[in-house]
């Protein structure tokens, strides 16, 4: 960078080579598109493969670890490495927050040294859930890789497309990449390895009535393995599908442990803006300030308190305002979503003749995507979209790629793509039906649906869709809609 006299910033906005957040991961070890990879690279002057070769040889290292370890082991920490690359948190730097962790690690080890456990990790929509998962997956694979003792495996609720009656199958697939019950992969591996722990993130996603029996024998099945089940969840979901709790939980009641993911402290963030400046923005001056002028305007707004505190919506504020260094002080949760679909989807990134054109198809695909999600969904959301089932020209697959670069798109695996986190996905799903006359239709028979309906939470997912929808109607379509709920 310094040979070549560029900053990160100028790689993102100046060259257009991609955005600022995939130049960030590039400079920050993290895997990026391998087109982009090479470009920056060329751009650079760099060897692409000196600059991969650390990786190379940590994947040689753990192929000769693996050498040593049953191949039903090798496969399940193979398949969930995979798993683990989707919980980093989205464009800001990780930050461990200890006292959290420590409880959480503490948990599992009680269940690992012999006592039943099942641990829910709960907290609001965008409070680090997944990432905490993802640093006690490390945490318990560096532990149980250096005693030689003991395994850990880790599944996403975001790759499961089948039946309920299928969850237990579903689970072991994604860890083995076998077509067995998780219960029967956990067996196997406790007969050669011992005592494990099975990881499994945003349980929420695929949350409905029918599966809190299946979930419950399930868990009962893994706790007579002695596998310590630990998952994350909203916790308003948890409490609407779990109560009565003895019951949902009957013959291990006593077992389960809940621990609560919090918002951020003051302390967090500004470590995390601080962290995020550094990350090719800002002087250790001018990071300082700016996370300094973040925790005192919160201070003084409760709209930007409720922002700045939630790891999701702050990466979002960190994404727009920091590069200027000025955050709006009387900012909104719903005005920061408007100025992220404004800015990173509804106009062009690079410097092109038909920036304004680009930024439109943006917007269009979006909602598109939106819809395919909404329609496709049942008693659970269906939040992703299968590449196969898009059919773009040249002017869509860009305004495709820069959305992919931009990471407001990112991909599942076997050719699926989803917006970047759950509650993108039910904000898009919103401005679909404000915004489009087939939202609209979609909208006057979701509203016959709730109004008729026996069971109007059958599809849990359209309560947070509407509180979505609420922020973005005007006054007297929200008191329309707001009478029209019990």
């Amino acid at each position: 960078m310094k040979r070549e006299k560029l900053t990160q910033t100028a790689l993102a906005t100046e060259l257009a080579i991609a955005s600022w957040t995939t130049v960030s991961k590039f400079f920050n070890g993290k895997p990026v598109d391998r087109s982009l990879f090479l470009e920056i690279c060329e751009r650079l002057n760099l060897d692409w493969q000196d600059i991969a070769a650390p990786f190379l040889a940590d994947q040689e290292d753990r192929r000769e670890v693996k050498g040593e370890i049953s191949p039903e082991l090798a496969a399940v920490q193979c398949n969930s490495q995979c798993a683990r690359t989707a919980l980093n948190p989205y464009i800001l730097p990780r930050i461990r927050r200890e006292a959290l962790l420590s409880k959480c690690i503490i948990a599992i080890r009680r269940g690992v040294e012999g006592q039943r456990r099942v641990i829910p990790i709960l907290g609001a929509a965008g409070y680090g859930k997944s990432t905490l998962l993802g640093t006690i997956y490390d945490e318990l694979e560096l532990e149980f890789t250096s005693s030689g003792k003991g395994w850990v495996a880790l599944a996403r609720c975001n790759d499961f497309i089948e039946s309920v009656e299928n969850f237990p199958l579903e689970v072991g697939e994604k860890v083995s990449g076998t077509r067995k019950s998780i219960v029967e992969v956990a067996t196997t591996l406790a007969e050669s390895h011992g005592r494990g722990v099975l990881l499994i993130d945003t349980l929420d996603l695929v949350l409905e009535s029918k599966l809190v029996p299946v979930l419950r024998r399930l868990l009962f099945q893994l706790l007579e393995v002695s596998v310590t089940v630990v998952f994350t969840c909203r916790d308003h979901d948890y409490q609407d599908f779990f109560t009565p709790y003895p019951e949902s939980f009957a013959g291990f009641f006593e077992s389960v442990e809940r621990h609560l993911v919090a918002k951020f402290s003051s302390d967090e963030v500004r470590e995390t803006a601080y962290g995020f400046m550094q990350m090719g923005i800002g002087s250790p001056e001018g990071s300082e300030d700016f996370a300094t002028k973040i925790i005192n305007l919160s201070a003084n707004s409760q709209s930007l308190a409720e922002i700045t505190h939630n790891p999701l919506l702050l990466a979002l504020l960190c994404d727009l305002f920091a590069k200027d260094e000025n955050v709006p002080e009387d900012l909104t949760v719903s005005q920061l979503y408007e100025k992220f679909w404004h800015f990173r989807i509804a106009q062009g990134r690079k410097h092109h003749n038909d920036l304004r054109r680009i930024g439109m198809v943006k917007r269009n695909l979006c909602l598109k995507l939106a819809q395919m999600m909404y329609c496709n969904s049942g008693e659970r959301l269906r939040d992703f979209v299968f590449e196969s089932q898009l059919e773009l020209d040249e002017t869509q697959f860009q305004a495709y790629s820069e959305l992919k670069s931009d990471g407001v798109l990112t991909d599942m695996g076997g050719e699926r793509v989803t917006f970047f986190h759950q509650t993108f996905i039910e904000y898009a799903i919103a401005r679909w039906i404000e915004s489009t006359p087939e939202g609209e239709t979609a909208k006057n028979e979701l509203l016959q649906f709730l109004e008729t309906s026996e069971n109007p939470y059958a599809r849990h997912y359209i309560w947070s869709v509407l509180r979505q929808l609420l922020n973005l109607v005007n006054l007297e379509e929200f008191y329309r809609l707001a009478n029209s709920f019990d």
